[in-house]
């Protein structure tokens, strides 16, 4: 948990990322946390979902804990458990993660939609990885640019989220192939070109706005996946 007291009120909830697999390590977490809440991005509290990894825990758990944390903190869970902080407006609340983090989030506010009638206010999605299916553009041209971040390391990780084929057919385990976008909330997605998950997150930013969702394209010149530990 991140606080920044005396600010906006508003609750990030942040899905960490790591290709599912890998627990992302708590300084690596903390920073990028640290920027959302102090750094100047937004300020606000940061809730960071430490949330069950592949291959011991495969889809959909990972996205179920996510969204139990999600739910927590609308029903008030953080206000109750951390009356320190400061006031907490739980219609106010944002989803984001980078890499499968991001895919965790699209599914979160997924879920929202679709289980409550209702969705978060804002989501942010960084280099979004939510194709299983791994057959983009970006792909083939960025296969081994940056390693570890490769297009067969990538495959291998979706292997463990998603281990069969009754896992590869669930509603949400791949959410780019998800064929209704339309009621989710605003959204900023961004990108790098040297990423085999480029043009995930280009193509999801096109159906975005063709189901009428208002969204934000920010793309990082000359970098490579994972290019926020740099």
């Amino acid at each position: 948990l991140w606080c920044c007291c005396g600010l906006c009120g508003v609750c990030f909830v942040w899905c960490g990322g790591g290709v599912w697999v890998w627990v992302v390590c708590v300084c690596v977490c903390g920073c990028v946390c640290g920027v959302w809440c102090v750094g100047g991005v937004i300020g606000c509290v940061v809730v960071s979902v430490m949330y069950a990894r592949a291959p011991e825990h495969p889809f959909p758990l990972p996205v179920e804990d996510c969204y139990t944390a999600y739910q927590w903190v609308r029903d008030g869970g953080l206000s109750a458990s951390h009356s320190h902080t400061s006031p907490l407006d739980t219609s106010r609340i944002a989803l984001g993660g980078e890499s499968c983090g991001a895919c965790l989030a699209l599914c979160v506010s997924l879920l929202a939609r679709d289980r409550e009638a209702a969705t978060v206010q804002f989501k942010y999605l960084g280099c979004p990885m939510i194709d299983a299916r791994c057959q983009s553009r970006s792909f083939e041209e960025n296969a081994n640019w940056y390693s570890p971040c490769t297009a067969d390391v990538m495959r291998w990780c979706w292997k463990q989220y998603l281990p069969t084929e009754e896992h590869r057919k669930m509603k949400y385990a791949s959410p780019a192939e998800t064929e209704d976008l339309t009621g989710l909330p605003p959204t900023m997605v961004t990108t790098v070109p040297f990423d085999p998950l480029c043009s995930e997150g280009d193509e999801l930013a096109l159906r975005l706005a063709a189901a009428n969702v208002p969204v934000t394209v920010k793309k990082y010149a000359g970098h490579a996946h994972c290019f926020w530990l740099h």
